[in-house]
């Protein structure tokens, strides 16, 4: 009796335990399915085995969304300002600072600039008066010039403070200007992709704590608009490469008459000729004696003053003209974009002035 007990009481246990089994396999079945699998709960009777319900349908999880960057409205005009530093590797050549180096000649030995630039030009002038005086007063007719325009007052103060403010403007001029340009970019495709044009409106430079402007005209044989290509992504901007030619010369003297009309209410001829009064150089030397024999000559000294200015300036634009972008490559414009503004950009630039491209440093910027 005892031992038929345990047999049915073995048999029960065992089905109970296929019958959970068979639960458990139904769970790892919904498991497999990549969802959350409902496993069948295992019904066991009482001396007999229970039919183990399990390996519900698995529900898998949903896969992930791909979300599209959403692109920046760039379509539309961009005012762009790029800053390029002329400085580094030598890019100008040395004409340019050659112009500068007239300017500080008429400041460092305006006689000797008169008289250099006058018999260069064939104007007869200076041979005249020094071959019409006694050597005791020809010899002497270059220092009396130099000091009669040193003790000259300009504008409140030495003439010398004058000449080396419009030394240093005309440095400035070839060492950093900004190119003001705009930018008008068409419609961007799905793929971020779209075309622009780019064209200069001008030159701008700082110059002794004044910003002189200098429109960029169009004109025959200056390149001042390019088509470009543009591609956008999720915040970021890039223009594709592209190139300009300009008389960049023309511009930055342009720009030092400009500064001099700002200061001192003329431009380069007038503020030199206010600064260094022809009338009273030729005045005090005219006035010149030695051993009771003076210069005199004063109309001729005059002439010598004025043309010798008119020679310097002449002598100035002519050396900043012969200054010529041959080609202002700008490419792989890089910058963050919004729809309102262009930011932290930069161009791989290069600059051809006649002896092959060199790179220079330009950063842009942009606002609509």
């Amino acid at each position: 009796m005892m031992t038929k007990m345990v047999r049915v009481m073995m048999v029960a246990v065992l089905a109970a335990t296929l019958t959970a089994s068979a639960g458990c396999m139904g769970s790892e079945s919904g498991e497999d399915g990549g969802g959350t699998g409902i496993g069948g709960t295992g019904i066991g009777g009482t001396g007999t085995g229970g039919t183990g319900t399990g390996g519900g349908t698995g529900t898998g999880g949903t896969g992930g969304t791909t979300v599209k960057p959403v692109l920046p409205a760039v379509s539309g005009s961009f005012q762009v300002v790029t800053t390029i530093d002329l400085t580094v590797n030598a890019v100008l050549p040395s004409t340019a600072a050659d112009g500068v180096g007239t300017l500080q000649a008429l400041k460092t030995d305006p006689a000797g600039t008169f008289f250099d630039l006058l018999e260069e030009a064939g104007v007869p002038l200076v041979d005249d008066i020094l071959d019409a005086l006694p050597s005791a007063l020809s010899s002497k007719l270059k220092g009396w010039i130099n000091s009669a325009v040193t003790g000259l007052v300009f504008n409140g103060g030495p003439v010398s403070t004058a000449l080396s403010d419009l030394i240093g403007a005309a440095s400035l001029t070839l060492t950093r200007f900004d190119v003001l340009s705009t930018l008008e970019i068409g419609s961007i495709d799905a793929a971020g992709r779209g075309l622009a044009v780019h064209r200069i409106d001008a030159l701008r430079f700082s110059l002794q704590g004044k910003t002189v402007t200098v429109p960029v005209p169009v004109a025959e044989g200056v390149t001042t608009q390019e088509d470009v290509t543009i591609q956008v992504t999720a915040g970021r901007i890039v223009i594709g490469a592209h190139s300009f030619s300009l008389p960049y010369g023309q511009y930055a003297y342009d720009a030092l008459n400009d500064y001099a009309r700002q200061k001192y209410g003329y431009d380069l001829r007038g503020a030199l000729g206010a600064a260094i009064d022809c009338n009273q150089v030729a005045s005090s030397v005219a006035n010149r004696c030695v051993l009771g024999v003076c210069v005199g000559y004063q109309a001729t000294l005059r002439s010598i003053c004025e043309q010798g200015l008119d020679r310097a300036v002449a002598e100035v634009q002519s050396r900043f003209a012969a200054n010529r972008f041959d080609a202002l490559e700008l490419s792989n414009g890089r910058a963050a974009a919004t729809a309102t503004a262009l930011t932290q950009g930069s161009w791989d630039a290069r600059l051809d002035v006649g002896f092959g491209p060199r790179a220079v440093p330009a950063t842009f910027s942009a606002t609509r």
